[in-house]
């Protein structure tokens, strides 16, 4: 009997233009019930940390020849690409909900979002500040930074989203008008104005490569399309047996 792990090998939606080494390729093995440890794992929940766990179990070189980028050093976009292959290994169909009533969904329907913006030769992108008129550069915020992120916030505790989006924005932010010291940028974003900040974190995820969640279904109630976003529930990881 064989009993070889079964995988793909997954292309990234952001092409590998982000890194230095240009991965643009990885292999994914399917999750088994040996991987069912990590995803239920209450510390794991609790610290934010089973996804981290998880892709560094299930990503490794799609070969020996080819470059490789760690699963914490890809931009989310890739690591919710390969979260939803995962899932699809599961079962492709994730139940949702549609104007109150489940609505089936197919997750093999869903198409990667190329942004028509290209970053600089660093990698960077540039936004000139509605209101103020600032012209900031900025990065795409990776599993690094994520992470990053998450233990900030449980440091702080309960504390409005405003620090959310200002620790984003204090990492990825890498200068004003020109400016690249690390305090003046933490400094310029405790003072942004809100539309401003709203204005830029909506851009950045604009132009992150990364599958479109933005899908258009039929209303179980009144029958027509309708667009709406696609979130991700517990029912994502632990699909409905039925």
């Amino acid at each position: 009997m064989n009993f070889e792990p079964k995988y793909d090998i997954i292309s990234l939606p952001s092409k590998g233009l982000f890194y230095e080494n240009k991965c643009s390729e990885v292999k994914v093995y399917h999750l088994t019930l040996a991987d069912e440890e990590i995803m239920t794992s209450p510390n794991l929940l609790n610290s934010g940390d089973m996804i981290d766990k998880l892709l560094e179990r299930k990503v490794t070189f799609k070969d020996e020849s080819t470059p490789f980028i760690h699963p914490q050093k890809m931009l989310i976009g890739d690591r919710l690409a390969i979260l939803i292959y995962l899932r699809v290994t599961m079962d492709p169909i994730y139940r949702i909900d549609v104007d109150g009533e489940p609505y089936d969904f197919d997750l093999t329907t869903l198409l990667v979002k190329e942004p028509k913006i290209k970053p600089n030769t660093k990698g960077e992108f540039e936004f000139v500040l509605p209101k103020s008129n600032h012209k900031v550069t900025f990065r795409l915020m990776n599993g690094e930074d994520e992470k990053e992120v998450r233990r900030e916030q449980m440091r702080l505790g309960n504390q409005s989203i405003i620090s959310s989006k200002s620790i984003r924005l204090e990492k990825l932010i890498t200068s004003v008008d020109g400016e690249t010291d690390r305090i003046m940028i933490a400094t310029f974003v405790k003072q942004m104005n809100i539309v401003d900040a709203n204005k830029l974190l909506f851009y950045m995820g604009e132009v992150m490569p990364a599958m479109d969640l933005n899908i258009s279904v039929v209303s179980p109630k009144t029958g027509k399309m309708k667009d709406q976003y696609l979130e991700m529930t517990s029912e994502f990881f632990f699909p409905s047996i039925e």
